[in-house]
């Protein structure tokens, strides 16, 4: 089904949910949420003739109707009855390439004027993306913003394709959602797309996007549009790589800047200087095999910045707890028989577990000695609580949310681990088992012209989230990067990392208050509540990773 349908004055807007699932949420509440209606005049050139003007806009009714499975999937819906039966009918932005009616030049200009003439008068539009609704005539142009938060929840339960297409192209996840600066890079997105006939990042993944925001991996506007105005595609390219630390230098000059950039470009007494498609196009390959080039020894060469643990101890410190928990060499682990994949798990996995013998049988040398100490300081943290207060602290993110389910539990308990592995593509569990040495594994056999100190490297991302030990606050990284595994003797070691990360802004009491409604809403069930924050804070572990928890913890108490 699609997700938005409109036939005739009607605007039907589908959930993507089942009758059964939907009564199990408080989405039918939200009914009465408000989106906007803007409105105004056109001049003959399609420029807006008047100021706009804001009212209020709600859906009227929740339906359902069956699909091609037979099942009964609900839709909110809506009457627009805003303009003449003569008129266009509205559509969402993201339909408007296939629509020859409305250029994505006079959409994207209408859309700029809406958004200026709102700050102006301290209006929030909702930044919907692509499912902004448009209907434009000769002489009047009406804009619909759905209710955010209802669009938000139906745009989670569609693909990976429709959500970026509707919502994450237009979206930069390192701004805060209703910022200054996160509605001037959309709009620097709009007039990106309008001028060139494509988005900056355009990658359908969310953690292929991410990476290319933060590594500003995009084809800035001057190699894109032939002869546009120096001063517009300076101001399209800097909304696009603003950064939380210079989000202060996001101003309405900012804004009229790329707004203009759509008629400076039209124009033919424009300041730019166009060269022969034969030479724009040779300068555009150029910068594009140059940047390439770039991006890639970035990422190669990235080393991880960031502090795992605040607090530092000596290597004696690690060899003392390890020695106090070793039983016996035979008992140890081993990556023994497991393929490089699993190798790279199980490192991971002893950082959730804060396991010293697992992370010392993953991984061999210096660079990873700041990890293993994290860890160790951790079961002395730990040690050291539990004795004194008879609390448990640092847990991994799956556990923690069973632990902080209400504000007393919670300012017993802090975070520190991460979610989201994904080695080569691979989304993994942390769920590697690896045998100890008392097993006699044999070694891994599905290697072909391996020889002793034979390597391959792996790429990987995934999310570092940890409570702020001065603050309190929780802190939360996307980290990308990779790992050099090698081959010693009989098994995988890894024995070179390679990780860069980015702070992601996060508002921890937002946060909370949200976890805490949904689970209200879902009668404590730690899963659901936390599968209903997840298309929001990507960050959250997995359902099935939520699920073994639940599974682990049950078996236990």
């Amino acid at each position: 089904m699609q997700l938005i349908e409109i036939t005739g004055k009607k605007i039907k807007l589908c959930s993507g949910m089942t009758e059964e699932s939907f009564a199990k949420t408080r989405y039918a509440s939200l009914i009465s949420t408000k989106g906007i209606i803007a409105q105004c005049h056109l001049a003959e050139d399609g420029k807006p003739a008047s100021d706009f003007t804001f009212s209020d806009w709600n859906f009227d009714s929740i339906i359902s109707e069956k699909d091609a499975s037979g099942k009964s999937i609900v839709f909110y819906e809506g009457i627009f009855d805003f303009m003449e039966d003569n008129e266009p009918s509205a559509a969402p932005l993201a339909a408007l390439s296939q629509d020859k009616a409305v250029s994505n030049v006079k959409a994207a200009k209408l859309l700029c004027a809406a958004f200026s003439y709102a700050a102006k008068k301290g209006v929030h539009l909702p930044q919907n993306g692509g499912g902004i609704l448009l209907s434009i005539s000769e002489t009047k142009a009406c804009l619909i913003f759905l209710p955010e938060e209802i669009f938000l929840n139906s745009v989670s339960a569609f693909s990976q394709e429709t959500s970026a297409l509707y919502l994450g192209f237009y979206q930069n996840p390192l701004l805060e959602s209703k910022s200054l600066a996160a509605q001037t890079y959309m709009q620097a997105v709009l007039v990106y797309k309008a001028l060139t006939g494509q988005f900056p990042f355009p990658a359908v993944n969310k953690e292929e996007r991410t990476a290319d925001i933060v590594d500003q991996n995009f084809l800035p506007v001057e190699y894109a549009v032939n002869g546009i105005e120096p001063k517009a595609a300076a101001a399209i390219n800097k909304a696009l790589t603003i950064r939380k630390e210079n989000m202060g230098t996001i101003n309405s000059n900012l804004i009229d800047e790329i707004s203009t950039a759509l008629d400076s470009n039209a124009s033919e007494n424009r300041n730019g200087t166009k060269l022969s498609e034969e030479e724009f196009l040779s300068r555009a390959q150029e910068y594009k095999k140059s940047q390439k080039s770039k991006i890639e020894r970035k990422r190669r060469i990235r080393r991880n910045s960031t502090k795992i643990i605040a607090v530092a101890a000596g290597l004696l410190i690690i060899w003392l707890v390890a020695a106090s928990i070793i039983k016996s060499n035979f008992e140890q682990p081993t990556t023994i028989g497991l393929s490089p994949v699993q190798v790279t798990e199980c490192f991971f996995q002893s950082i959730n577990e804060k396991d010293v013998q697992l992370m010392m049988a993953a991984s061999k040398g210096s660079p990873f000695k700041s990890y293993l100490t994290a860890i160790t300081n951790m079961h002395v943290a730990d040690a050291a609580s539990q004795a004194y207060t008879f609390t448990s602290q640092n847990q991994k993110p799956e556990k923690w949310f069973f632990y902080a389910k209400d504000k007393i539990s919670d300012s017993n308990t802090s975070v520190w681990g991460i979610t989201n592995l994904e080695i080569e593509g691979y989304k993994s569990i942390l769920d590697a088992v690896p045998t100890t040495k008392k097993a006699r594994p044999l070694p891994y056999k599905n290697q072909e012209g391996i020889t002793n100190n034979s390597t391959i490297m792996l790429n990987l991302s995934y999310y570092i989230v940890q409570t702020n030990t001065e603050t309190g606050a929780i802190d939360v990284e996307y980290a990308a990067g990779e790992v050099i595994l090698t081959w010693l003797k009989n098994r995988w070691v890894l024995t070179g990392i390679d990780v860069g990360s980015q702070l992601l802004p996060f508002d921890t009491a937002e946060f909370k208050a949200e976890y805490y409604e949904a689970l209200a809403a879902e009668e404590d069930d730690v899963v659901k509540a936390v599968d209903r924050l997840r298309f929001r804070y990507q960050w959250v572990p997995s359902h099935t990773v939520m699920e073994n928890e639940e599974k682990r913890l049950r078996s236990i108490f």
